[in-house]
């Protein structure tokens, strides 16, 4: 996976511009990552709102930014 070693399962992702250029037909553009897949560059996610995980190549996705908590 490029080395991203930051997307591990249970990490929260959004689409990077990339994938937003590359995914057009996706509308939510954040959820968490289920795995990722051994040889391959490609990571199952459950979008937000969705019932079932699609798969995405890594370089379209990125960390969503911490939130500061209250």
């Amino acid at each position: 996976m490029h080395g991203d070693g930051d997307l591990s399962p249970g990490a929260r992702i959004r689409l990077s511009a990339l994938g937003k250029t590359r995914c057009p037909r996706i509308k939510v553009h954040t959820g968490v990552v289920i795995r990722t897949t051994d040889g391959s560059d490609a990571v199952r996610v459950l979008l937000d709102g969705r019932n079932a995980p699609v798969t995405i190549h890594s370089s379209y996705l990125e960390l969503e930014a911490k939130q500061p908590q209250t």
